[in-house]
């Protein structure tokens, strides 16, 4: 049955997901802080992009 592999799947994404929502502040803090630079910001432009397409396209 292939049933558990697509549950083991969303249930993979979804802490991805979680993961991602509870780090992104924290990301976002430590380089308003740090002021890492190019990586970060070009890491958390990546991240907001992310995110909103995963807001957004759902509701089209």
């Amino acid at each position: 049955m292939p049933l558990p592999k697509i549950k083991k799947q969303a249930d993979l994404v979804y802490r991805s997901l979680m993961a991602i929502l509870i780090l992104f502040p924290v990301i976002r803090i430590l380089g308003q802080y740090l002021k890492v630079g190019i990586i970060l910001i070009n890491w958390d432009g990546m991240m907001q992009l992310g995110i909103r397409s995963i807001f957004v396209f759902p509701t089209k």
